[in-house]
């Protein structure tokens, strides 16, 4: 099935469109909140410890879109080191009305109530040809996502 495309902008203010990769490399697409204090550093963890075992040339580009329009720069920035997320991952970030866009058709569920935000913690695996190859819930082994992901870079 072919992943949902989108463009948004990072949190450096670059454009980054999902077919920018296509043909190129393996993508993880998750949804978080850099200021969340519950699930998402647990999700951000795993998902670092299942990449860190791959050879850097075989990870897949790690994208991150912002459930929380409060994120920014200076607050990913923190979450990613506290975090432990790999270099090179991008966080995206765009207007409600731009990532409600990405949430529906990833079939995220996002509710802020009292100041928190509340979100579905999915994320999905594309491979090079742009299509979806998983979809991950928490929790999820770590070990059984680096499988998945060395796999795919083996995939020509």
């Amino acid at each position: 099935v072919a992943a949902p495309g989108f463009a948004l902008h990072d949190q450096h203010g670059r454009a980054v469109r999902l077919a920018d990769y296509r043909g190129r490399r393996p993508v993880v697409v998750a949804f978080m909140d850099s200021l969340c204090k519950g699930v998402c550093p647990l999700e951000a963890e795993q998902l670092a410890a299942a990449l860190r075992p791959l050879p850097v040339a075989a990870r897949p580009q790690l994208l991150v879109v912002s459930v929380d329009l409060a994120d920014s720069p200076g607050s990913i920035a923190r979450a990613a080191k506290k975090w432990q997320l790999p270099a090179g991952f991008e966080w995206l970030l765009g207007t409600h009305a731009e990532l409600a866009r990405v949430w529906s058709r990833y079939h995220i569920a996002v509710k802020v109530s009292r100041g928190d935000v509340a979100h579905s913690d999915a994320f999905y695996v594309i491979d090079r040809n742009g299509d979806e190859r998983a979809g991950f819930l928490m929790p999820f082994s770590p070990g059984l996502l680096t499988r998945d992901l060395r796999r795919l870079a083996s995939e020509t």
